[in-house]
């Protein structure tokens, strides 16, 4: 990561998708160990229950309300949306300015 100045003048820190990749990586190796199939089903096995449904048929449903989630099962859910958004933006060589806002401080990634 390194600092970078914007065209509107602000700093701000920066990072590439080799950085990220590599981050992703290593935090993957400490707390899962999990390969690329499983890391992509993260996407729909993981994260928040269902609150609610919409059908056609049917509209909207509310369903069971949950109001305690498995911390674990977000951070899954959110790895694997990073791992994702990473590799299918190297693949097709685009760019995407992604922004993250922590403890008042702004840090862009870009993929």
């Amino acid at each position: 990561m390194f600092d970078y100045v914007l065209p509107n003048s602000a700093e701000s820190p920066l990072a590439t998708s080799a950085l990220l990749l590599a981050e992703l990586k290593q935090y993957n190796d400490f707390e899962w160990n999990a390969d690329r199939d499983t890391i992509i089903s993260w996407s729909t096995t993981e994260g928040y229950p269902a609150d609610a449904m919409y059908s056609r048929e049917n509209g909207y449903e509310e369903m069971e309300l949950h109001e305690i989630y498995e911390t674990e099962s977000l951070a899954k859910f959110a790895f694997s949306i990073l791992w994702q958004g990473r590799q299918s933006f190297r693949l097709h060589m685009a760019r995407l300015l992604f922004m993250i806002f922590k403890r008042n401080k702004r840090c862009q990634l870009w993929f």
